[in-house]
């Protein structure tokens, strides 16, 4: 399922909460979420490598992000790149397909956890 393109332009969003292999991000060329502070995408499908780093590089106050990641994804790796970060959560399966790679470039971070399941 394709996120509505106006999803991607709330000024006002301040939480968003994915959860669902079938939910795609697919990051357009506008994307405007200057408010945002919180996000948790788990088990959705990226359209691309660089969907979840693009669409970090448009969340300026972003302050916590939990990303939990679906077995069948076919993305090398993970990352995340965010000056405003300070909480970041990576529940990582240690028995799943995919590669468990990631940057993480978080200047602001005070806080990590990591879950080997």
């Amino acid at each position: 399922m394709l996120l509505p393109s106006s999803l991607y332009t709330c000024k006002s969003l301040v939480t968003l909460k994915l959860t669902g292999h079938r939910l795609l991000v697919d990051v357009p060329r506008t994307v405007s979420l200057p408010s945002f502070k919180t996000l948790l995408l788990h088990e959705v499908t990226y359209s691309t490598e660089d969907s979840l780093r693009l669409l970090l590089s448009y969340c300026p106050l972003l302050e916590d992000l939990v990303i939990g990641r679906d077995s069948d994804d076919h993305i090398r790796g993970i990352i995340i790149i965010s000056p405003s970060l300070q909480r970041l959560t990576l529940p990582i399966d240690g028995g799943a397909s995919y590669s468990n790679e990631y940057v993480i470039v978080t200047p602001s971070l005070k806080y990590i956890k990591v879950e080997n399941y």
